[in-house]
C-alpha cells in the first residue's frame, strides 16, 4: 500500500494531524479520535473497504503499540464503516483521549 496516495486527497489539516507510524516501524499512519469522522467519511467516499485496524497509545505524542484492535468479518463498504465507527467511539469512551488508531484497508 503506497501510503502517500491512500491518503493524498485528505484535507490538509487532516493530513497534518496525522500520526505518522513509522517512528514504531510500521508503515501506516494513525489519527486521533477528533479526526476519525473526517478520515472515516473520505474512505467512504473513496469507496475503500476498511478490514480493520489497530489502536496506540499516545504517550508524549509518541504512539506505542498496545495491542488492541478490531476487525471486520465481510468486505462490504458500509457495515465495515459502521463497525469501525462503533468500535472506536466505544474504545473512546472506556479510555479516554490518549489513543489513535489506524486503518488496513482491502
Amino acid at each position: 500500500m503506497d501510503l502517500i496516495n491512500e491518503f493524498d486527497e485528505l484535507p490538509e489539516d487532516v493530513r497534518k494531524e496525522a500520526v505518522d507510524l513509522s517512528v514504531i516501524h510500521i508503515s501506516n499512519y494513525a489519527w486521533k479520535y477528533e479526526q476519525i469522522e473526517l478520515v472515516l467519511q473520505y474512505l467512504l467516499t473513496k469507496e475503500k473497504i476498511i478490514l480493520g485496524g489497530d489502536v496506540y497509545k499516545l504517550k508524549h505524542k509518541t504512539p506505542e503499540l498496545i495491542y488492541d484492535s478490531w476487525y471486520c468479518d465481510k468486505e462490504d463498504l458500509i457495515n465495515n464503516l459502521k463497525q469501525s465507527q462503533d468500535y472506536i467511539k466505544g474504545y473512546y469512551n472506556l479510555n479516554g483521549k490518549d489513543y489513535c488508531y489506524s486503518f488496513i484497508l482491502k
